[in-house]
């Protein structure tokens, strides 16, 4: 048995995959109005550029010892 695409004969309509011209037009107008959400890095701000590279050393992160 196969997994063939039924054919669908020109005056029926299918129940699943129905298409509507009217609904992907809008679809496409409301992709085409709204620009794209950048991906990537967030540009740094004036702080980030100040600090130095390779972060707080792990002996600042430790509970105070108590002897």
């Amino acid at each position: 048995m196969t997994n063939k695409p039924q054919r669908i004969d020109e005056g029926e309509t299918a129940v699943r995959g129905k298409t509507d011209d009217s609904a992907f037009d809008r679809t496409v107008k409301g992709m085409l109005a709204t620009p794209p959400k950048p991906h990537g890095k967030k540009p740094l701000t004036e702080s980030d550029h100040q600090k130095k590279p390779g972060g707080a050393p792990a002996k600042k992160h430790r509970p105070a010892s108590s002897s």
